[in-house]
């Protein structure tokens, strides 16, 4: 290095003189400019670039391009470096934004740990409810792509999560490969999405969607249908019968005159009477006891939606759950709780306090069912 650094110097001197420098004077600064740029001295690099790009030459389109990135690089630096502290959204927004561009001429250098920081640094400084986050997380996805894959899907996943209907929302939703049913918003498209994502075998988004029906819309007619299939996924396609309860006796208690309450009534109390010894409460007072006897457990009925069967529970429930509480609403303690993702229903005010909270996480530490 030292023996080119002085023929390119002897080089330099040779033609100080000459009003027009030649193509060989430009290729030898771009070679120092580049050898300056690999060592991550950018600010001798930045010196060279720029010298090349006095004419054109067969360097000229490179120097540019990277002179350009350094240039960028170089004045984002100052900015933040004159920057206080930001306490309002605006001006977080602005840092972030700067942030995010810093990471950019990163990433076109070819410097992907420091594009990836100063991704993050932008998407951790965006205000929190502005959409432009998504802008930070889809670039910090794609170049993670290639080395992380498992990485880029968890962010494209945050990304269709928090901003389904942004441009980047709709991006990510492709890229996982999800249709036009999980980005809906009306009570029926909800339970339509939910139906189609548990056939696609997408279960955390199926439980979703169906738990947005609970929580946006509780009065709706087809809330009673969204509760009973969240408790049959979690009984059929997840295996968890303590979880399945939890929603088949929300279930009852909220809408017991629907025809999906009906049709489980008689299994949730069947099921709370094996394993507690007696009846539950609601069913008490408006049923023949004996009803909800094993041995007087009639055949499963017709269900209300084609394909789904009323649930059975003829399964013995799980050595580490403990039973249920004398009311036997609240999710049983051992129960599985929902995926991640998906909105747990709103506080039953006909639910003693501590009868509200969904599914504790299984205290054996079993790993929770996936989909």
């Amino acid at each position: 290095l030292a023996k080119r650094t002085a023929l390119l110097d002897s080089l330099e001197r040779a033609s100080s003189q000459q009003v027009t420098a030649s193509d060989a004077i430009l290729v030898a600064h771009f070679q120092r400019g580049l050898e300056y740029f690999r060592a991550k001295d950018y600010d001798n690099a930045i010196k060279y670039f720029a010298a090349t790009r006095v004419r054109r030459s067969p360097v000229f389109d490179g120097a540019k391009r990277l002179f350009d990135l350094l240039n960028i690089r170089q004045q984002k630096l100052q900015q933040l470096s004159q920057m206080g502290a930001a306490p309002s959204d605006s001006a977080r927004r602005i840092r972030a934004y700067t942030e995010f561009e810093l990471g950019r001429a990163h990433d076109e250098l070819g410097n992907r740990d420091s594009a990836a920081y100063w991704y993050q640094a932008a998407t951790e400084h965006a205000p929190a409810t502005d959409t432009i986050a998504a802008q930070f997380l889809y670039a910090r996805a794609r170049l993670e792509q290639s080395r992380q894959p498992r990485v880029a899907d968890s962010l494209l996943q945050i990304i269709f999560d928090r901003y389904p209907f942004t441009e980047y929302g709709q991006h990510a939703k492709q890229l996982l490969g999800f249709t036009d049913y999980a980005v809906v918003d009306s009570a029926a498209e909800l339970v339509s999405s939910g139906e189609h994502l548990r056939r696609a075998r997408n279960y955390s988004l199926a439980l979703a969607q169906l738990g947005k029906v609970i929580t946006n819309y509780p009065t709706h007619r087809l809330a009673p249908r969204a509760l009973y299939l969240m408790g049959w996924t979690w009984e059929n396609d997840l295996a968890n019968n303590d979880s399945a309860l939890y929603y088949y006796a929300l279930l009852v208690r909220r809408y017991p005159v629907s025809e999906y309450a009906k049709d489980v009534s008689r299994s949730v109390a069947f099921a709370v009477t094996k394993r507690e010894g007696s009846p539950p409460p609601w069913w008490k007072e408006g049923h023949d006891t004996s009803a909800a006897s094993p041995a007087s457990q009639p055949n499963a009925t017709p269900s209300p939606v084609p394909g789904v069967r009323v649930p059975s529970f003829q399964a013995q429930p799980s050595v580490n759950a403990a039973p249920p509480s004398p009311n036997a609403v609240p999710p049983p303690p051992g129960a599985v709780s929902p995926p991640p993702g998906t909105t747990p229903p709103p506080p039953d005010p006909m639910l003693a306090p501590h009868q509200q909270s969904p599914p504790p996480p299984d205290p054996s530490g079993e790993p929770r069912p996936k989909p």
